[in-house]
């Protein structure tokens, strides 16, 4: 991402209520889990601009979604916001880490299409794979083909 493209970035970030500083957003997320759980981000995971209330989209605030709350501090590169307005973490995750059938990209491109926080072993166990995941892909069926020849070889 260029400075031009990060610029627009972190504008669109900040225009959703997020707090912005540097490289850094803060944003937080909120279950009814022991928090060491909700501390191991998945790539996809909705986050929220707020912990109590309503945002400036009017999406609710993580505290919404359960009791126990966690701030993160993440850099910007790893977050997106969805056509929905709302924050998904883009990240690295260890959720993906443990795939066998398929390149991370893959596994990537398939929550992307789906707005997901499928795990990798997830993933795995789905028979249409190609068909959702090449709809997110650049370059579509062309690049899962080429990505899985990579990965086999």
């Amino acid at each position: 991402m260029n400075n031009i493209e990060l610029s627009d970035h972190i504008r669109k970030l900040r225009s959703y209520g997020a707090n912005v500083k540097g490289n850094s957003i803060t944003l937080y997320r909120c279950a009814n889990v022991e928090p060491e759980i909700i501390n191991q981000l998945r790539y996809g995971d909705y986050l929220s601009a707020v912990a109590d209330g309503v945002d400036e989209t009017g999406n609710c605030g993580a505290a919404s979604y359960g009791s126990n709350c966690v701030k993160f501090e993440l850099s910007v590169l790893d977050v997106v916001v969805t056509g929905a307005g709302e924050y998904q973490f883009r990240g690295a995750s260890k959720s993906l880490d443990c795939g066998k059938k398929y390149p991370l990209e893959i596994y990537r491109a398939y929550n992307n299409a789906y707005g997901s926080n499928f795990s990798s072993e997830e993933i795995d166990a789905e028979s249409n794979v190609r068909a959702i995941a090449s709809t997110a892909l650049s370059g579509g069926r062309d690049k899962f083909d080429a990505l899985m020849t990579t990965h086999s070889s």
